[in-house]
């Protein structure tokens, strides 16, 4: 018998991931590091089972960068980590923080996977952007959602809107 996504086999998009979320990406090939020390190898990314019930600052420092600047799918991982140690609050530290299901390497996506959770969320998979039309799925709100990418200002991240599906630097 073959093992669900839950029990740790072959995960698709749409399904409960074994920290007890939706996978909202699966890469179509290849790989990508993560977990907690950045050990392990990935193909799908799992969006966390509840969301943080209010908007919260991106991190307590907002007067120096945090060398968090990568974007791609399979970076936000090491961004959280990096800028964990810096953030002492902040939706930052609630990422680094959260826990569920017995995972403890729950993260901060990156601009890009931010995206990509973006698409999912507005039943706009397949899709190269997550403006356009779309219905929101159960459990996401229509306001902005932090990245773990800096936009390359000291004091500025990326976040995107999950009303418009914009992505825009902010503080």
């Amino acid at each position: 018998v073959a093992l669900t996504c839950a029990q740790g086999g072959t995960c698709a998009i749409g399904d409960t991931g074994p920290g007890g979320g939706k996978v909202f990406y699966v890469q179509a090939t290849g790989t990508f590091n993560c977990g907690v020390a950045l050990t392990s190898t990935c193909k799908y990314l799992e969006a966390a089972p509840t969301d943080h019930p209010t908007q919260i600052a991106w991190c307590s420092d907002t007067t120096s960068a945090l060398g968090t600047t990568a974007t791609a799918v399979g970076t936000g991982m090491a961004n959280t980590t990096t800028a964990d140690g810096t953030c002492t609050s902040g939706a930052i530290q609630t990422a680094a923080d959260y826990t569920n299901n017995g995972k403890t390497d729950w993260h901060l996506p990156s601009k890009d996977e931010l995206n990509e959770l973006c698409k999912y969320a507005r039943t706009r998979e397949g899709q190269t952007s997550c403006q356009g039309t779309g219905t929101t799925r159960t459990g996401f709100s229509t306001d902005n959602y932090w990245s773990s990418s800096e936009s390359g200002d000291d004091r500025l991240a990326w976040d995107q809107d999950f009303n418009d599906g914009f992505q825009g630097p902010s503080l």
